[in-house]
């Protein structure tokens, strides 16, 4: 059923040019099936090719944008942490700053405050 397929011809010629016309003729056809079949065999690998490379060429980039995504959630994820950390510690200096004695030496540390009648001497760093 899937094998090649040989046409018997029930025409019997009636002279040589008769049976030359068949000959001619079906070797025509032949021809021209061969032909035909050659056109579709290229015209099916023409578009199998095409769609291989637009399947590797779409690939290639949603692969890229996937690298990016990466990248960027990479990043964020730092962010967060980073953010995490900063939010933690100005939690604790929140809570500390409830505390009137951490005030008091929060203030005198960052602003240089004094108590009434203090002397304040700064001592320079050896490493200076």
């Amino acid at each position: 059923m899937f094998g090649k397929n040989k046409n018997t011809n029930n025409i019997r010629p009636i002279n040589a040019a008769g049976d030359q016309f068949i000959r001619v003729n079906a070797a025509q056809q032949a021809a021209h099936a061969r032909k035909t079949h050659r056109k579709r065999r290229n015209c099916i690998y023409l578009l199998t090719a095409l769609a291989a490379i637009f399947f590797v060429v779409t690939g290639l980039g949603n692969h890229s944008k996937m690298r990016e995504a990466e990248a960027q959630t990479v990043k964020l994820s730092t962010q967060v942490a980073k953010a995490k950390a900063e939010n933690k510690e100005l939690n604790e200096t929140k809570k500390n700053l409830k505390d009137p004695d951490y005030v008091e030496k929060y203030v005198r540390q960052r602003y240089m405050y004094t108590k009434n009648g203090e002397v304040v001497f700064n001592i320079p760093d050896d490493n200076e």
